[in-house]
């Protein structure tokens, strides 16, 4: 680790919150549901790091104090808690474009205090309180068959546990099991759908929250039993080992975590006697990020159409050169109906039409292609911006789960992605040579190297991680 530092304070949430969820997404960070002292919380609000200001967003159909959260194809996906009557099942989804909340289908099992990530494409929701038992179950959900699936359960029941994708693998951590507090660790294997026990923690910690950040696993605060923690630990998966780093500011248990551009963001808990609104940050690995063409954070929450059209017009002068012959080729290939149901699948809330209708009007030649052929034109276009965006926001975990699994890159290799933080934004807007010289002066293989330029130009064509 290079210039590890101490944490800082940062601006301050507007709403306590007490075991919420939180989620980075765009280059900012969301605050959903939890407890402010006095009642369970419908209210949601984002962070935007430049500004330094939170902002209100929209509520949730339903209060969650408890929930999961997840960011995937740049939608929020929120899953279980309590509403203060009832232990929930409901997930609803939050598109910052639309600004609205959307209900998915329910989960198989009633879920309070569980975790979620996303990984592959998919989310994968475990443990928590179903209100009579503590759960060891797993479930998970894809996009495009919009049901939840069982998957085999963890070796332990864990409510108010903390999970990370990591490596094309799930790792959860601590919790409680209705009988003690856990310092234990366990990490499923999506391929094999098996569970390993692995090195536990140096302190039990039930209410933690955690991150992963180039190839290791962050955990923040808790609770151990008698004291509330304010401590930090690291696991190593290459050496199996856990180090303490520096404390936090404050105590946290019931806190929420994210990392970003190598840093850790904490957000909210309580501390022993108050439910917290702060937010602090740890400096991990500062200049790990500048080689990625990272997405600037939103600056604007609104209803306009104007961040849909803008989305389309910077993919529409990215494609100035080929765009005609990419748009044939999709109509010589009957592409454009499977694309936009990949799409839906992936934005299930978003509106096509009107931005469709802006398309036209930006391409300056789509006047003189003849109609029905200029209708296609301007939808073909614009399925591929948003599919382009998708792809720009799929996270390392993401990115090395998909070579992994998909392109059977090695396992060198993909210790150099996740060490770089390569993700969906630098393979997806960086040139073919920007890539060859960031992986080749990385020490990555010549032929790994193909692979990996090879499946970024399949799934460009294809419009997801295939």
């Amino acid at each position: 680790m290079s210039d590890l530092g101490e944490w800082t304070s940062l601006p301050h949430m507007q709403t306590e919150r007490c075991t919420c969820a939180a989620v980075s997404m765009d280059g900012n960070i969301y605050a959903i549901g939890g407890h402010d002292g006095s009642s369970r919380l419908s209210c949601m609000e984002v962070f935007n790091p430049i500004s330094r200001e939170w902002t209100p967003l929209p509520h949730m159909k339903s209060k969650r104090h408890a929930c999961a959260a997840v960011s995937m194809g740049g939608v929020i996906y929120v899953m279980g808690g309590f509403d203060g009557s009832r232990y929930l099942s409901s997930v609803e989804v939050f598109s910052p474009i639309s600004q609205e909340w959307t209900s998915l289908s329910h989960l198989q099992n009633k879920r309070h205090a569980c975790a979620a990530v996303s990984m592959g494409g998919q989310i994968y929701v475990m443990g928590g309180f179903d209100g009579d038992s503590y759960l060891s179950s797993m479930e998970v959900f894809s996009p495009f068959t919009r049901e939840w699936i069982s998957l085999p359960q963890m070796q332990t029941k864990r409510r108010h546990c903390a999970a990370v994708s990591m490596g094309g693998q799930i790792y959860v951590i601590g919790g409680h099991d209705g009988a003690k507090d856990l310092s234990s660790m366990e990490v499923f294997n999506p391929i094999s759908r098996e569970w390993t026990m692995l090195p536990s923690m140096q302190t039990k910690r039930n209410h933690c929250a955690a991150v992963s950040i180039g190839g290791q696993i962050y955990v923040i605060g808790g609770y151990d039993g008698s004291s509330y923690l304010s401590s930090v630990e690291v696991f190593s998966p290459a050496s199996g080992k856990w180090t303490f780093l520096p404390h936090m500011i404050t105590k946290r248990s019931h806190c929420a975590a994210v990392s970003m551009m190598g840093q850790i963001y904490a957000i909210g808990g309580h501390n022993g006697s108050d439910r917290l609104s702060s937010m602090e940050l740890l400096r991990v690995e500062p200049d790990r990020f500048e080689a990625c063409a990272n997405p600037q954070p939103r600056t604007s929450h609104t209803r306009d159409i104007t961040t849909q059209q803008e989305m389309a017009q910077q993919h529409l002068s990215s494609m100035e050169e080929n765009a005609e012959s990419e748009v044939d080729q999709l109509l010589a290939s009957s592409q454009i109906p499977h694309t936009l149901q990949l799409l839906q699948s992936k934005i299930p809330t978003a509106n096509f039409i009107p931005v469709a209708t802006e398309v036209v009007l930006l391409r300056d030649d789509a006047s003189s292609v003849p109609y029905p052929a200029a209708a296609a034109v301007a939808v073909a276009t614009t399925t591929l911006s948003f599919i382009t965006q998708h792809l720009i926001n799929a996270s390392t975990e993401d990115v090395c789960t998909w070579l992994a699994n998909k392109h059977g890159i090695s396992k060198a290799s993909l210790d150099i992605l996740q060490r770089e933080n390569i993700d969906g934004s630098f393979l997806f807007r960086e040139s073919h040579d920007e890539i060859k010289n960031v992986l080749r002066e990385e020490g990555m293989r010549a032929g790994q190297i193909s692979r990996i330029r090879f499946a970024v130009e399949n799934a460009k064509r294809d419009g997801a991680l295939t």
